[in-house]
This record gives C-alpha cells, structure tokens and sequence, in this order.
C-alpha cells in the first residue's frame, strides 16, 4: 500500500503512523526527504 500526499512531508507524527500500520510507499517532497527518512528509519527500529 502506498500513500501520496502534503501531510506526510510536513507532519512526522503523522509519517510514523504510516509505518508504523506497514504502509510500504510514501511520496515526500524533496525539501523533507532526508528528515523523514530518518524518521522511518527510527520508526522501522520500534517496530
């Protein structure tokens, strides 16, 4: 399952719950994409 959208880029909180339910697929904007990867990376660690 994927997701595409503005929230995922701005919100991290709300990134980590998409990993956190296994979503496989996020598109982020590309001023955020090293940020958030980090955060997946930290969510992927908790689960």
């Amino acid at each position: 399952i994927g997701f595409c959208g503005q929230a995922p880029s701005d919100y991290p909180d709300f990134l980590r719950f998409l990993v956190s339910k296994k979503i496989e697929a996020v598109s982020l904007n590309p001023d955020s994409l090293v940020s958030m990867t980090f955060e997946v990376a930290k969510e992927e660690e908790r689960t």
